[in-house]
């Protein structure tokens, strides 16, 4: 079994965030840092601009990367700001997805537990 986190209470029906306390996944920059003060499983990622579009119109649903120091867990929010590798710059755009899912994988790209793990594809 995994580590599983305390999950933040959900705001009540008909609140500033509409029912049940479900979000726009694309607020604007204000209404992110609100939310990143409210809850603390919130984690900001770069996304290239083919791949934002994708993860925006739901025709991408999974996110792979490198666990590196970070702490990837079932019903955490990906923040996803879109960065152009051209310009070396954010473009302003920002994707709110939860993950949904995650595979853990080592070096080898066998499956592996979390602690042990290198890499994670994410379904979100």
């Amino acid at each position: 079994m995994g580590h599983i986190k305390p999950r933040a209470p959900v705001p009540p029906t008909g609140g500033p965030h509409g029912p049940r306390g479900k979000r726009n996944p694309d607020d604007t920059q204000e209404q992110l840092d609100e939310i990143s003060n409210s809850i603390s499983e919130f984690l900001e990622l770069k996304i290239w601009p083919d791949y934002f579009d994708a993860v925006k119109d739901r025709r991408k649903n999974f996110v792979f990367r490198e666990v590196r120091d970070r702490d990837f867990n079932v019903g955490d929010v990906l923040i996803l700001r879109e960065y152009d590798p051209r310009t070396l710059d954010y473009t302003g755009r920002v994707c709110r997805r939860p993950i949904t899912y995650c595979l853990w994988l080592d070096e080898y790209g066998l499956r592996v537990s979390k602690y042990r793990a290198t890499h994670v594809i994410m379904s979100i």
